[in-house]
């Protein structure tokens, strides 16, 4: 008995954690596209490599998530990848960036995880 008293114990810490850690992913996403408003172009690679880490974490202390989650987390993933990349190419050649498009993207990639963080919220009667 004590031992599932301390699993469910566990398992609370967790999804209390993933819920922290979504909700500081969709902050930081807001503000990168704050960033790209404002071009501040220099600053926003550090932004994205900060993101990537926060849903790498939220993958891999979340063994359990549902494949759709997984799916769009790495979907998430990837985009960042892909923009911080292509903002990388920019400062170094000095060609303009569609902040709007870009901007496009990561709303694409906020709506995605707050409808996972209110179907875990849901999912554990938050």
């Amino acid at each position: 008995m004590a031992q599932a008293e301390v699993r469910s114990v566990k398992q609370a810490i967790v999804r209390s954690s993933t819920i922290a850690d979504f909700s500081a992913a969709i902050t930081t996403m807001n503000e990168i596209k704050r960033l790209h408003r404002v071009e501040a172009w220099v600053i926003l690679p550090d932004r994205y490599a900060a993101l990537r880490n926060m849903l790498l974490s939220i993958r891999s202390t979340n063994p359990d998530l549902r494949d759709e989650y997984r799916t769009a987390i790495q979907n998430a993933l990837q985009q960042f990848s892909d923009i911080e990349k292509a903002v990388e190419r920019s400062l170094v050649s000095n060609k303009p960036l569609n902040r709007a498009r870009l901007n496009a993207i990561v709303s694409v990639q906020v709506d995605r995880l707050i409808e996972i963080l209110e179907e875990i919220k849901r999912d554990i009667g938050v």
